[in-house]
């Protein structure tokens, strides 16, 4: 008789790890719990539970940052007034339609990849520039009460606006548009030194200057309490500092890569241009 030759069965264990968002700001975390789309704050939520979000408010919630916001990649509004953003990233968000951001504390924003976009509220923060021209869907813009210098709303859309507003933003001269005597007619929510122009020569971004040429210098921190560094100087570079009315206010020829001004000693709170060269950039000096 054969005998039977029994083989020892083995088993395979498979273990499915959900994939998770990091969430690394408490406030945020706990807003996202409050609206049942997590449970315990462990600085993270399950990716399921906000890929497919259609609305997301979160306002006047103390938040600071609002990473994990690139996995809402379904939301079309998202709502987050009133918190204490410094900055946001929304370039994952191609979905948006409706962005309210105001009452914040924003030194940049890049909506450049929300070409859905209809209705931008980003008021009552500390941007500099803003660029919309790629918005081509844009009718509604509130950008007042900011540090503006180069608002480009050039977006082919202009006729078609319902609501603009960028009043308060004392150091905005000039606004780029799709036509100068539409907006000159429509567009009244501006300030008096403030006029249109379907080609300015903004001063944080001289016409001249492609965007590669701006990367030539680093500046940072921007804004600053008092004083900023440049990096990535040439021996013999010119640097100069400028004020709102074009007064220059600190020049110097450069023996060092790098270079440290301090702003507070030139002069007001405000906006300075910082030239190098030919190329130039701007700076919120606020103390």
């Amino acid at each position: 008789m054969k005998k039977l030759l029994l083989l020892p069965l083995i088993a395979f264990s498979f273990v499915a790890t959900a994939q998770t968002t990091a969430i690394p700001d408490a406030n945020f975390e706990q807003a996202l719990i409050n609206l049942g789309l997590d449970n315990v704050i462990d600085g993270g939520v399950l990716t399921a539970n906000i890929n497919t979000v259609l609305t997301l408010d979160v306002s006047y919630k103390g938040i600071s940052d609002l990473t994990g916001i690139e996995d809402f990649t379904a939301s079309s509004y998202l709502f987050c007034q009133g918190n204490q953003l410094t900055n946001i990233d929304v370039s994952q968000n191609i979905n948006l339609i409706s962005l309210d951001c105001r009452y914040n504390q924003l030194t940049t924003l890049d909506v450049s990849q929300n070409t859905a976009l209809t209705d931008l509220g980003c008021g009552y923060n500390q941007l500099t520039t803003l660029d919309v021209s790629q918005n081509t869907t844009l009718d509604i813009l509130f950008c007042d009460e900011n540090q503006l210098i180069c608002l480009n709303v050039a977006n082919g859309n202009n006729s078609n606006f319902t609501s603009f507003y960028a009043t308060v933003n004392p150091n905005l001269s000039c606004i780029e548009v799709d036509d100068v005597a539409y907006s000159d007619t429509t567009w009244t929510n501006i300030d008096s030194q403030t006029s249109f122009s379907t080609n300015c020569t903004n001063p944080c971004v001289p016409s001249s200057i492609n965007e590669a040429a701006l990367n030539a210098f680093e500046l940072y921190p921007n804004p600053t309490t008092s004083t900023i560094t440049l990096n990535n100087l040439k021996l013999g570079d010119e640097v100069s500092v400028y004020n709102t009315l074009g007064q220059r206010v600190y020049s110097s020829k450069v023996n060092a890569v790098t270079l440290s001004i301090n702003l507070s000693e030139l002069g007001n709170n405000g906006i300075y241009f910082v030239r190098v060269n030919n190329l130039s950039e701007s700076v919120l000096l606020s103390r």
